[in-house]
């Protein structure tokens, strides 16, 4: 059949086929950094004496509590309080240049308070942790470190390969009680970070461990105080990790949201009789070298006698200070095949969550402790229904729900998983037991939630079990300062009531600076998220479930790109470490060598013609001489690549070879730069293309039909000498013209005759316009 037989029955084909439906508007979910629900209404805090530092006010998220976490290419919502004329993004260890942050979406809530703004990760943004600076339009700015996490350029569509998340919990940092007991499996002769105590020394320790381990996410599950006062601890809290360079989730502990009540000095008389009664108690030693369960038990004691005339007035509410200071409490977000989740299970009413502080700053100690009743966990209605929304929103997008809290809600192990809520004033604290879980029994100690009396078969902790039973998945918490694992499968008891549905597992993470208990050492755990939707929790350390910290370490000294990198390990592993270095920008890139001249790969280098560079190196860092106790070591040697020269970019479009000073490519089919080669035989190590801030990773790019204006081909050997080529995509190129056959001796042009046939194709012509006339005038002719 002829082409112009086939082209006429075609339009008819396509002519009779209905209209297609309209295509529904595409509406994407929540981005990184949206703020929770919950947390868009100011609810003003309860009257409390002492005043709240309010650190976050115009730039509600994200914040150091609550940061975004992107992928660079990639939107992230930014809510304020006002408009801001522009954002960027500062390196958090300063080396580099500031990034602008392309602005998108600026949508205002109904009631006007909060407005959400979509920004835009440049495409070509490293892989680091960053402040966000937001500046208004009166010309003031905020910057809020700690904000923004990037990835790099994502691997795949959708990006759902593996990836590491780290959890640490458990600080407690003016709490005493370290010094009792062991502490750190570790080599005494370790980085002590200018600090003289080892539970502050161990805390920026794991941050350096943690920084070089650079796992995607990091978790902290909350205890980050002890307790004793609020404004002085939350500040410094908040100076440390605003410098620990680590972009972080946080959750509340039962420390750092105890509501502080005043102490009423009691009456001589009272307070006479109140250290006669607990003298038997008393320490032995009044040099302030008592054990501290000593002091505990004596001023615990004390407390219950005098408990009628302890409690005037709210003081500070820790939980307040917390969102305040970090951010919101309650919020997740997906990532691949996993659904995470933040919980604060500290929660009820300030009286529920009632404690009092007794210490004395002495020889620079803080010898007392908050006295509190209600240690366990609680979950309010409002709790409840967030976390089964996030865990049905799991389910309906095939999501495993990881859930973060600080409390276990299977409460003790012991015969008495749950303890009641002591009433407001209270009955003397029980030292004798240790509180998972609290519930409301004799006493309400929220009266206007509706809830009605709980207890120990049916209570806020047994009501979350039955959510997880269902769902599956993983529950990781705190709050014992030991490590532990469970793993329920299905028809499994859970509880006395409860069945398991779906697979489901329990960890419990150390101590990170704090009391040990039970064998336990300070540390954190590392998982492994599996593109399956599993989590891998394989120990990185035979033996040990989280990592002993304190370990592992890099002493780094190269001012100017030149120096000495030395690694230390007494891990009884080799560990796998991403050590970054900051460097001037040089065209022929730098090298980290060992003594025998063995390359360690470089896995980032940014480009930049001028300026600092953060360049970073993957290095195996060998096993410990003696097990925790005599480290491995590894000189290395970092200089520029002197000589190296960078690689040269050979580029053809639909096989034809493009110039390197040609200025138009014609829209190709396909771009080929994998004949790009190093003059001196190095491997290349990174090679991408670039139009109008995307990226298209590789050596070969199908731009498509609707590609246009200038593109970039980058391309770096593995010292880190980067070739950038710019060319522009112009037109397609046009086709050749088609071959016309020899004439027939008519004398003119008979093409439609020979291609056609005249009669067949005449009336083909003809039988296509009747049928465009009658649709046209509906059927009816006219």
């Amino acid at each position: 059949m002829s082409p112009l037989v086939l082209t006429v029955l075609s339009i008819l084909a396509l002519a009779a086929q209905p209209a297609a439906p309209p295509v529904a508007p595409v509406t994407g979910g929540p981005l990184p950094g949206d703020l929770p629900v919950a947390a868009r209404a100011q609810v003003p805090p309860a009257r409390q004496e002492q005043p709240i530092a309010a650190r976050i006010r115009h730039l509600r998220s994200p914040v150091i509590g609550h940061p975004a976490v992107v992928h660079a290419g990639e939107r992230f919502a930014v809510w304020t309080t006002r408009r801001f004329s522009s954002a960027r993004l500062l390196p958090a260890d300063g080396c580099g240049a500031p990034i602008a942050l392309a602005p998108g979406v600026s949508t205002p809530e109904a009631d006007g308070r909060l407005t959400r703004t979509e920004v835009r990760v440049p495409a070509t943004t490293p892989r680091a942790p960053w402040h966000l600076e937001v500046n208004w339009e009166d010309g003031t700015r905020t910057e809020e470190p700690l904000a923004v996490r990037v990835l790099g350029r994502p691997t795949g569509p959708g990006d759902d390969g593996a990836f590491r998340f780290a959890v640490m919990t458990d600080h407690q940092l003016l709490d005493p009680s370290w010094e009792v007991g062991d502490t750190a499996q570790a080599p005494p002769k370790r980085p002590w970070h200018g600090e003289k105590k080892a539970n502050l020394a161990m805390t920026e320790q794991i941050f350096h461990e943690l920084r070089l381990l650079d796992p995607d996410m990091v978790v902290h599950l909350g205890d980050l105080l002890f307790g004793l006062k609020f404004g002085e601890e939350y500040e410094a809290m908040f100076r440390r990790v605003s410098k620990s360079r680590l972009v972080s989730f946080y959750i509340p502990g039962n420390h750092d949201a105890y509501a502080t009540y005043s102490v009423r000095l009691p009456e001589l008389s009272a307070l006479s009789l109140g250290v006669l009664s607990c003298r038997s108690k008393m320490p032995k030693d009044l040099d302030f070298t008592a054990n501290w369960y000593e002091i505990f038990t004596f001023l615990s004691c004390l407390y219950g006698d005098l408990k009628d005339q302890l409690f005037d007035n709210l003081v500070a509410d820790g939980l307040e200070h917390w969102k305040a200071t970090l951010g919101p409490v309650n919020h997740a977000h997906a990532r691949g095949r996993f659904h995470f989740i933040f919980l604060n299970t500290y929660g009820g009413t300030n009286k529920r969550r009632h404690s009092f502080s007794v210490y004395v700053k002495m020889f620079d100690r803080h010898l007392g402790a908050p006295m509190v009743d209600n240690y366990g966990g609680t979950l309010s209605e409002a709790d409840l229904a967030f976390v089964a929304d996030e865990l049905e929103l799991a389910r309906r997008h095939g999501r495993t729900p990881v859930v973060f809290g600080h409390h276990d809600p299977r409460g003790n192990t012991d015969a008495a998983p749950y303890h009641q809520n002591e009433p407001f004033p209270t009955d003397p604290i029980g030292i004798n037991h240790f509180e998972e879980w609290n519930f409301d029994g004799e006493w309400d100690s929220d009266p206007d939630d509706a809830r009605g009396r709980e207890s120990a078969l049916d209570n806020s902790g047994v009501r979350l079990l039955r959510l997880l039973a269902r769902s599956g998945g993983y529950y990781i918490s705190g709050h014992l300062h030991k490590d532990g694992e469970w793993r329920y499968a299905p028809g499994e008891a859970l509880h006395k009531t409860i069945k398991i549905e779906r697979p489901l597992t329990f960890v419990k993470v150390t101590t990170a600076a704090s009391s040990t208990k039970d064998g336990s050492r300070w540390g954190y755990r590392l998982f492994t998220a599996r593109p399956d939707g599993t989590l891998d929790l394989s120990p990185t350390v035979p033996g040990r479930k989280s990592i002993p910290a304190g370990n592992f370490w890099v002493d780094a000294r190269v001012p100017d790109g030149r120096g000495e990198v030395r690694v230390h390990n007494a891990l009884p592993v080799p560990m796998e470490l991403h050590v970054p270095v900051c460097v001037p920008a040089d065209p022929a890139g730098y090298r980290l060598k060992s003594g025998t001249g063995e390359r360690q790969a470089l896995v980032a280098a940014p480009f930049a013609a001028e300026g600092d560079r953060r360049f970073v190196y993957r290095v195996l860092a060998p096993p410990g001489i003696t097990a925790f106790s005599a480290p491995g070591r590894l000189d290395l040697v970092l200089g520029p690549a002197e000589g190296n020269r960078p690689p040269v970019v050979r580029l053809t479009a639909d096989g034809r070879a493009v110039e390197p000073d040609a200025q138009e490519v014609p829209l190709p089919r396909a771009l080929d730069a994998s004949g790009s080669a190093d003059p001196d035989q190095d491997a290349l190590a990174e090679a991408h293309f670039l139009l109008a801030d995307e990226v298209f990773p590789g050596t070969r790019w199908e731009p498509g039909r609707n590609a246009k204006g200038p593109f970039l081909f980058a391309v770096r050997d593995d010292a880190g000498a980067w070739t950038r080529a710019t060319w522009t995509l112009g037109p397609p190129r046009r086709p050749d013209p088609p071959r016309v056959p020899p004439g027939r001796g008519c004398g003119c042009n008979c093409t439609f005759a020979t291609t056609a046939g005249s009669g067949l194709g005449l009336a083909l012509i003809g039988l296509a316009l009747w049928f465009f006339r009658r649709r046209a005038t509906g059927g009816t002719g006219r």
